[in-house]
């Protein structure tokens, strides 16, 4: 009962060579510490598929000594091979994880190389924490290279058609099923060094929200995502269901183009800056589930500025006023708005 986002399937499926510290975070059973993930960023990560690394060179070195024993779905041998072709397809595709490159000062391709099976070294042009801690997310997992390269073509050397929609990863779960719009089935991987607890997950797509947490009460379904708040206040009130809700990174924004009139006037945007009711936005629209941003980062984030105080809002006149002063008296904008109606509901 998920909705279309794909986390959860990159991170199940495969596996990276290292993971984040999992520190439990106080008053909310089953999330992490974000804060303290953000204050000590340095000690965040641990290994995972790598048993351990050395750092040299003064922070530019890295040697990474890989699990042995460990089966792809495919039933590969996890290698430094795996680790090496991962590298230079994300070079070679420039997505994503090619900006991960940068962002960790690997310049190109020849500076991942392998030392033996079980041994991997990537070097740096500049020392940072930023290598360690992208490759525990899930832009770095890393595939099976055999399978994936079994199924590459002239046209498509990378496999970036047949990895689509298969599987070719190392992850405590297996794809078993894939109808797109319809439904994707999980099995437990056995031989994973980790296995998980459950053998089997269906994960439906049930477009409409009302209709996840009808299935959730009726018990067709053991678990729903993205319902909207008022939603959760009815599983929060059920004495059979279970709501697991944690501090997030998600920012609700409204980015304003400088570039198009009136907005291209500092006076007007702040104008509407004042007049957005936010106070009201928390407690009609997300019942009491989030809270004021302070900043372009969320506030338990690495890099937020916590002494960036929420636009506080003021009374209509001054906003009007203000919105007046920077169109001129003859100036005339509609402004789309909704039916104050609807702000007693998501």
């Amino acid at each position: 009962m998920f909705g279309k986002e794909v986390y959860d399937h990159i991170f199940n499926l495969n596996d990276r060579l290292t993971r984040w510290k999992q520190i439990p975070a106080p008053g909310e059973p089953g999330g992490f510490d974000l804060a303290w993930q953000a204050s000590n960023f340095d000690e965040i990560t641990e290994p995972r598929m790598a048993e351990g690394w050395e750092v040299t060179n003064g922070g530019r070195t890295y040697t990474f000594s890989l699990r042995k024993g460990w089966p792809s779905h495919a039933g590969n041998e996890f290698t430094a091979a795996d680790v090496k072709w991962t590298f230079d397809r994300s070079f070679a595709l420039h997505g994503i994880t090619s900006f991960y490159n940068t962002l960790s000062t690997i310049e190109r391709p020849e500076d991942v190389k392998v030392l033996d099976k079980h041994t991997v070294r990537i070097e740096l042009a500049e020392p940072g924490p930023d290598l360690l801690l992208t490759m525990s997310t899930f832009w770095r997992v890393i595939a099976d290279s055999k399978l994936a390269k079994s199924h590459a073509t002239s046209g498509d050397p990378w496999a970036k058609r047949w990895l689509k929609n298969h599987d070719a990863g190392f992850g405590p779960f297996k794809l078993d099923d894939l109808s797109p719009g319809r439904h994707v089935v999980w099995v437990a991987h056995k031989e994973h060094p980790f296995p998980p607890k459950l053998d089997r997950i269906t994960f439906r797509e049930v477009p409409e929200s009302a209709n996840r947490l009808a299935l959730l009460m009726t018990g067709e379904a053991q678990a729903a995502q993205y319902l909207l708040p008022a939603e959760m206040q009815q599983v929060s009130s059920s004495a059979d269901l279970r709501l697991w809700n944690f501090q997030g990174y998600v920012i609700a924004s409204c980015p304003m183009n400088p570039k198009y009139p009136p907005l291209d006037d500092v006076r007007v945007r702040q104008a509407l800056s004042y007049a957005t009711p936010y106070a009201q936005i928390l407690e009609k629209v997300y019942r009491g589930i989030a809270g004021p941003a302070h900043g372009p980062l969320s506030d338990h984030a690495a890099g937020s500025t916590p002494t960036c105080a929420p636009t506080p809002t003021t009374p209509n006149g001054r906003a009007s006023f203000c919105g007046r002063q920077a169109m001129g008296t003859g100036s005339r904008r509609r402004w789309p708005t909704a039916p104050r109606s609807r702000s007693e509901s998501p």
